[in-house]
């Protein structure tokens, strides 16, 4: 098990960051173009979401499941997925917050700043990311999650909700919580968006 953290550790970053967004996106899109109304759009993502529990419990609990899970996704997992739920997981039930608690607008921009706020900070951290934060994510990082946040919510929400839910989104994806990022991001930057809109 040790030597399949270590490798985990070190494979297929750039890999598991396009699937981040590539799935993002494509969650997003139906509830964002209008595809689907909200409650249907809600449903599915329940299912998605039990679909994902599921399988984490099951693989959590036999080994042999883990394994091969393992075997199957390892571009696309981090150390911390074979012993808790996988990001998937709570990347899924971000989603599913934000569209249950915010309007429309609100729940996309929150959600796209997880998509692609946490892929710039954890892109632009890994390359030219130098100077350390407490939680040992990058400064550098940081301010690129901050700065394509803000570019994504200041034309739908205005300069003021953007600047504070880039800011809540940034700091959520950056300090070192007990609560998963990929949980945390929609609900708190979509709250601050929400109030200050």
């Amino acid at each position: 098990m040790t030597a399949d953290l270590a490798q985990i550790e070190t494979s297929h970053t750039a890999i598991r960051r396009l699937w981040h967004v590539a799935v993002g996106l494509l969650t997003l899109a139906p509830y964002a173009l209008g595809l689907l109304p909200r409650g249907i759009y809600l449903l599915v993502l329940v299912g998605m979401l039990a679909f994902l529990l599921v399988l984490d419990f099951v693989r959590l609990r036999h080994p042999p499941a883990n394994a091969l899970f393992i075997r199957l996704f390892r571009p696309l997992i981090l150390p911390r997925d074979l012993v808790r739920l996988s990001g998937s997981t709570y990347y899924m039930a971000g989603v599913l917050l934000a569209v249950l608690l915010f309007p429309q607008r609100v729940a996309v921009v929150s959600v796209l700043f997880l998509v692609l706020g946490d892929f710039a900070a954890g892109a632009v951290g890994l390359r030219w990311g130098r100077i350390r934060l407490p939680g040992g994510k990058s400064l550098e990082g940081s301010a690129a999650c901050f700065l394509t946040c803000l570019a994504i919510a200041a034309p739908l929400v205005g300069w003021t909700a953007a600047t504070g839910g880039a800011l809540a989104a940034t700091l959520a994806e950056s300090l070192d919580l007990p609560v998963d990022d990929n949980l945390l991001i929609p609900p708190v930057s979509g709250a601050v968006l929400l109030w200050l809109s």
